[in-house]
């Protein structure tokens, strides 16, 4: 990661135009792509870009692989990242709680994803000084990490 956010942008958005020909917009590339973008809007501190990009890959990835797949879960985490970077810890809590119910369902409980997805929830609980649910978050991150 060298930090080049212009260079990656140019690249992704280039990437999105092609694909966006090439597949249309009901695709998981195209979502993956939309994805792609709003990561490096998220690293800029372009919240509300970064945004934007991940409700659309939210939205294609909803429709095409279902409210149960990895890759849907994994768009709420972003979504919950971007939220908690913004310190809306209501919002970031909703997203990674979505997140974890359906990696629980999927995964089950002693995956590693399933982990991160907890360490996540310890570390808003932290943000907001709930230490008492940080730390119980914190714990049953570290249980499935033994």
């Amino acid at each position: 990661h060298q930090g080049n956010h212009a260079k990656a942008l140019q690249y992704h958005h280039k990437c999105e135009e092609t694909r966006r020909r090439a597949l249309g917009t009901a695709h998981p590339d195209y979502a993956s792509t939309l994805n792609n973008i709003g990561l490096v809007y998220n690293h800029q501190g372009k919240y509300a870009k970064a945004l934007g990009y991940y409700h659309k890959c939210e939205e294609i990835r909803k429709a095409v692989l279902g409210i149960t797949h990895p890759l849907y879960a994994k768009t709420l985490n972003n979504i919950a990242v971007v939220y908690s970077n913004k310190e809306d810890h209501v919002k970031a809590l909703e997203y990674h709680h979505k997140c974890e119910v359906i990696q629980r369902a999927v995964y089950g409980i002693n995956h590693p994803d399933y982990a991160s997805t907890l360490s996540n929830i310890a570390a808003v609980h932290s943000e907001k000084r709930d230490y008492a649910l940080a730390l119980e978050y914190h714990l049953k991150c570290e249980e499935i990490q033994r």
